[in-house]
């Protein structure tokens, strides 16, 4: 309040030093008045424009955390993605416990692997554009960030692609079907995956709710 104050002195003090005659302050005609009035309601002018530009700056602000935040649902592509990787493993594995030739399923791991890599890199960008605007409990409570999508990532492929090579006996020496064991990977590794997406869609629902 102080500054404003004293801004408005201030600009009042130029406008009449600037209008006053060299000879007598007093001293002036039509025109100088005409020439005052126009330079007040240009300062009065200016005083009201100032709420108004703060305003816009706010609601500029927010509608670019907004945009921000809903950038952050790729990750839905990401998980996509990796649905793709994990199937692909899955079906590379049944093939080699069968003894078929695998090498049109390589490729389709490549591509898959391809594809993973592609939207982790995307969502990555938007969770760096996304954190610029964040505070910092909002970034503390985002479960998803890139680091534990990419370790997720890592651990349910690596749990069906290792299958092939674990021991075919348990611990009490009993036999167990390669088969199965890749079925049950197989299908916990689904319903991890549709968790992650839940949680994932929760945080960023959640996100954009608390500051609507």
């Amino acid at each position: 309040m102080e500054l404003f104050v004293a801004a408005m002195l201030l600009a009042l003090g130029f406008i009449f030093g600037s209008l006053s005659p060299k000879t007598n302050f007093w001293e002036f005609g039509i025109a100088n008045v005409f020439e005052m009035a126009a330079s007040i309601g240009t300062l009065i002018a200016a005083v009201v424009a100032i709420p108004a530009l703060n305003s816009w700056r706010k609601q500029f602000k927010h509608g670019e955390k907004i945009k921000r935040l809903e950038g952050l649902r790729n990750i839905d592509g990401a998980f996509a993605a990796l649905y793709s990787l994990c199937d692909a493993h899955n079906q590379h594995v049944a093939c080699k416990l069968r003894g078929d030739d695998d090498s049109a399923l390589i490729a389709e791991i490549a591509s898959a692997r391809s594809l993973w890599f592609e939207r982790t890199t995307e969502f990555s960008k938007s969770w760096r554009d996304a954190k610029i605007v964040m505070e910092p409990v909002e970034i503390e409570n985002f479960r998803w960030h890139p680091d534990r999508l990419n370790g997720f990532g890592l651990e349910v492929v690596t749990s069906i692609a290792t299958i092939e090579h674990q021991p075919r006996r348990d611990s009490l020496n009993v036999t167990r079907s390669p088969f199965l064991t890749l079925m049950h990977e197989y299908n916990f590794s689904r319903v991890s995956l549709r968790d992650a997406v839940v949680e994932s869609r929760e945080d960023i629902d959640g996100l954009i709710k608390a500051n609507i």
